[in-house]
């Protein structure tokens, strides 16, 4: 499968991902998620969305159901067919999150609501904060995650029980994956406060970036060394990269997720959700 990306470059990329990056991607989420044949989601995300294609995926992964709408959160037939068909789970992106916010979403909305999951950009702390408060006081879940295409797409989340303390963190490797931060020349850093790459590891890494035509040139290969600047896949390991004379613009693995114009930093104490191994 081909999707495109701009990731957070915003260089337009096309990523290629094969059935097995996919179905792995699809079983750790429906792991860590807990879904079960008796759960249902429903399209509040595009399919083509690497985001919405994963709902799809590991609903279908686990004989599970997924409702068809093509209603916006905001408006009440999506919830009045959300409501009819006992749909479980939301998959959210911020902008979806400040619009719930902004109508007062609570849980009588869908009394079957078991869990909301975060992904798509950075949710601010505060609304991230509020929406964690309701979801321990009316009794379902908030599952902040992190992703990127390349990874089919999810690579880390937050555990439910962990999320009032972690709003920040994009939590612990997903089922088969593997975190760590590593210095320029590939080794693990084990001491704190030093600036790094994020690493993830696991079966769900793409195949590598596909041609894409470009209107100053010919298609440039996959292994072209300008396809791998941003990311590249080796050994089944996805490293983020930044552009040259720029910040490496990726949220560190453990204890925050710092701002684009910041380096990943090495946690300044071991953070409970960390993945070290």
């Amino acid at each position: 499968m081909l999707l495109s990306t701009s990731g957070t470059t915003g260089a337009v990329k096309l990523v290629r991902l094969s059935g097995r990056n996919i179905h792995s991607n699809a079983l750790a989420i429906a792991d860590y998620l807990e879904i079960g044949a008796q759960d249902t989601a429903i399209t509040t995300l595009p399919l083509h969305y690497s985001y919405g294609m994963s709902v799809l995926n590991s609903y279908l992964a686990a004989g599970a159901r997924l409702v068809l709408t093509e209603e916006s959160v905001t408006a009440d037939g999506f919830w009045a067919q959300a409501r009819g068909a006992g749909v479980t789970s939301l998959a959210l992106v911020p902008t979806q999150f400040e619009l719930l916010d902004k109508i007062g979403f609570q849980r009588a909305t869908l009394p079957s609501l078991r869990y909301v999951t975060q992904a798509g950009g950075r949710l601010d702390p505060i609304l991230a904060q509020r929406f964690a408060h309701a979801a321990r006081a009316e009794g379902w879940q908030l599952v902040i995650m992190y992703g990127q295409t390349e990874a089919s797409p999810r690579i880390a989340y937050v555990p439910p029980e962990a999320v009032l303390d972690n709003v920040q963190s994009i939590g612990r490797a997903i089922p088969g994956g593997r975190l760590w931060i590593e210095n320029g020349q590939g080794h693990p850093i084990e001491d704190a406060g030093i600036a790094g790459e994020l690493v993830y590891q696991g079966p769900n890494v793409m195949m590598g970036l596909c041609p894409v035509a470009h209107r100053s040139g010919p298609a440039r290969r996959a292994g072209h060394p300008a396809n791998r600047r941003h990311c590249a896949a080796r050994d089944q390991r996805l490293f983020p990269h930044h552009r040259a004379g720029q910040p490496l613009r990726q949220a560190v693995w453990a204890a925050h997720r710092p701002g684009r114009d910041r380096d990943a930093v090495a946690p300044r104490r071991p953070p409970r959700l960390c993945v070290w191994r």
